[in-house]
C-alpha cells in the first residue's frame, strides 16, 4: 500500500495533520492514523478497519493502483481578494541551501539581527541622502524620478519576493511544512501570497515571528538598499534614484502590511496576539449585533466592536477609491463604456457587503470558533 501523492502527513508539535497538498487543507488525525499511514507496509490485520476507511476516502491506494489527477480552479474569495494560481513551494525546501537555511537554528534571532541593522541603515543612509549629499539634492527632480519609474515598479516584484520568502521560510523552520505560494488580485491590484495557515498548529510565539518574518526580510533589504544607495550616490550615479524610489517603496510596502485593517501581516498578527480566530468575520458580526434589539441585553466586546466599525468603514472606503479610481482612468478612453465594468465591480461590492449579514450569523449561532 502507499500513501495518495496528493497527500502528506506532519506532526506538529503533538498535532498530527493529513495535508492536502493541492487545496493546502489540513486535516487533524489521531496517533494510530498518523502511524498507520507512514508505516503501510507494516500494517497488520488490526487496522483493516482503518485501512478500509482510508481507502473509501482515497488517502491509500494499494501498489499497483492508479490515482487520478485533481484539477485546481481559480479561487474567489470576495472582491478583495481573488487567487489566480499557485504552486507548490515545499518542494524547494527539500534540498539545497533553502532546505539548511529553514533548519538552521540560528534562523529566527539571524533574522531579527538582521532586520534591526536593515532599519538603522535605512535611517542613516536617509539623514545622509537628504541632508548630506549634494548630488542627490540637485538630482532628486519630479522628471527624473519619472524618468526612473518605470524600472522601479518591476523591480519592486523583487521586495515580494522577499517577502514571501521569509514568511516561507519561518514557518519551514517551525512547523517543517509551508503551503502554497501564489497570486493574488488583491482590491485588483497583483499580489503574491504564502499559504503560512498550518502555523495554527505552532506555538503563540512562533506564530507571531512567522507572521512578522516578511517585513524582517524587508527590513533587512532597505538596509542592502541603503548602502547600494550611499555607494551609487557617491558614485555620482544615475542608479542610485532607482535604488532610493526602490527603498521609499519598500517602507510603503511595510506600512501596507502592517495596517491590521488590510488582511496582510497587521491583520494576522493582530489576531494571534489577540487569539482571536475568523477576527474579520467576528468584529463585523459585533458591530451587527450591537444594533439588533434583541441582543441588546448580551455584552458586547468592545475591541472587537471598535476594530469592526474600522473594518466596515476602511473598506467602504476603499472600494469607493477603486470605483472612482476606475471610472476616471476608463473615461476618458472609453466614455460612458466604462459603465459596464463599474457595474460588475459594484454588484461584487454589494455581495460582499451582503456576506456581512453571513458573518454575523456565524457568530450569533456559534459556528466559528474562538
Amino acid at each position: 500500500m502507499r500513501l495518495n501523492p496528493a497527500y502528506e502527513v506532519m506532526e506538529i508539535n503533538g498535532h498530527y495533520l493529513l495535508v492536502d497538498i493541492k487545496t493546502d487543507k489540513y486535516f487533524e488525525v489521531d496517533e494510530d492514523t498518523f502511524y498507520l499511514t507512514t508505516h503501510l507496509q507494516e500494517a497488520g490485520k488490526r487496522d483493516e478497519e482503518r485501512i478500509t476507511f482510508l481507502k473509501e476516502k482515497g488517502i491509500i491506494f494499494e501498489n499497483d493502483e492508479q490515482t487520478g489527477k485533481q484539477k485546481r480552479r481559480i479561487e474567489y474569495g470576495g472582491i478583495t481578494k481573488i487567487r489566480l494560481f499557485s504552486f507548490r513551494s515545499e518542494k524547494f525546501f527539500r534540498k539545497g541551501i533553502l532546505k539548511k537555511t529553514a533548519e538552521s537554528s540560528a534562523l529566527p534571532w539571524l533574522m531579527k539581527l538582521s532586520s534591526a541593522i536593515g532599519a538603522a541603515l535605512s535611517v542613516a543612509s536617509m539623514v545622509y541622502l537628504m541632508s548630506g549629499s549634494a548630488y542627490m539634492q540637485e538630482n532628486v527632480t519630479a522628471d527624473r524620478l519619472l524618468k526612473v519609474l518605470p524600472a522601479v515598479y518591476l523591480m519592486s516584484f523583487l521586495i515580494t519576493v522577499f517577502h514571501e520568502l521569509g514568511h516561507a521560510l519561518i514557518c519551514r523552520h517551525y512547523c517543517g511544512y509551508v503551503g502554497r505560494c501564489g497570486a493574488m488580485l488583491f482590491f485588483f491590484m497583483p499580489a503574491l501570497y504564502t499559504n503560512t495557515t498550518v502555523a495554527v498548529f505552532a506555538e503563540r510565539k512562533q506564530r507571531l515571528e512567522i507572521i512578522m518574518a516578511g517585513v524582517y526580510m524587508q527590513l533587512t533589504l532597505a538596509g542592502v538598499l541603503s548602502i547600494l544607495t550611499v555607494v551609487a550616490t557617491l558614485a555620482e550615479n544615475e542608479v542610485s534614484l532607482v535604488l532610493l524610489m526602490l527603498n521609499i517603496i519598500n517602507f510603503l510596502y511595510i506600512i501596507m502590511n502592517l495596517n491590521p485593517l488590510f488582511k496582510y501581516d497587521g491583520y494576522w498578527f493582530l489576531s494571534a496576539a489577540w487569539n482571536i480566530n475568523y477576527l474579520y468575520e467576528k468584529s463585523i458580526g459585533e458591530v451587527l449585533r450591537a444594533g439588533i434589539a434583541k441582543n441588546k441585553d448580551r455584552k458586547i466586546s468592545g475591541r472587537l466592536f471598535v476594530y469592526g466599525i474600522c473594518l466596515i468603514g476602511f473598506y467602504i472606503i476603499m472600494w469607493m477609491a477603486v470605483i472612482i479610481g476606475i471610472y476616471r482612468f476608463l473615461y476618458p478612453m472609453f466614455g460612458l463604456c466604462c459603465l459596464i465594468p463599474e457595474g460588475v465591480i459594484i454588484l461584487l461590492v454589494i455581495k460582499e457587503i451582503c456576506g456581512w449579514d453571513k458573518a454575523y450569523r456565524q457568530v450569533t449561532e456559534e459556528k466559528i470558533p474562538a
